[in-house]
């Protein structure tokens, strides 16, 4: 068993952790909202497993449209850790999914899921994105990832 984290020793937002991209940055709040939101719920143990399914869909459809303009952004300017950036991104997805999968099935096991947000939360944004900040700043060809894509996503969601 990890150390108890508590929701409110969790990262919150604050300009210093800007990676000056305003759509990635927003991205950033919300996840972060949602995780302290999920945290608390599993802290607390006041969580239905159908509460903690819902708030895991939203955190899995929002982290993967922000992975993908994530990536698509650092690819358009050539940032040389893409690779490992992918790398973290897909290992953050397949924990997150299978805690989804796991709420699901009412056989959820919180610990994992709270090791999981509690990783992303405090190493995601202060120790990958803000190494690559230059990366993230602009978007050469603003070539949002499918609009398509995030609608799929958000129906399987539903």
């Amino acid at each position: 068993m990890c150390d108890e984290i508590y929701p409110e020793q969790l990262l919150h937002w604050s300009p210093a952790l800007s990676v000056g991209n305003a759509d990635l940055d927003a991205q950033h709040i919300i996840l972060l909202e949602i995780g302290r939101d999920l945290l608390e719920l599993l802290h607390d143990g006041r969580a239905s497993q159908q509460h903690l399914w819902s708030l895991l869909s939203d955190f899995l459809v929002i982290s993967r449209y922000h992975d993908a303009l994530e990536e698509s952004i650092l690819a358009d300017n050539h940032c040389p850790s893409l690779s490992e950036h992918r790398a973290a991104h897909a290992r953050a997805q397949e924990h997150i999914q299978t805690a989804l999968l796991e709420a699901q099935e009412h056989c959820l096991q919180q610990e994992h899921l709270r090791h999981a947000l509690t990783d992303w939360m405090k190493h995601h944004l202060s120790e990958m994105d803000l190494k690559v900040k230059p990366f993230l700043r602009h978007h050469p060809h603003a070539s949002n990832p499918s609009d398509a894509a995030l609608a799929k996503d958000m129906a399987l969601a539903a």
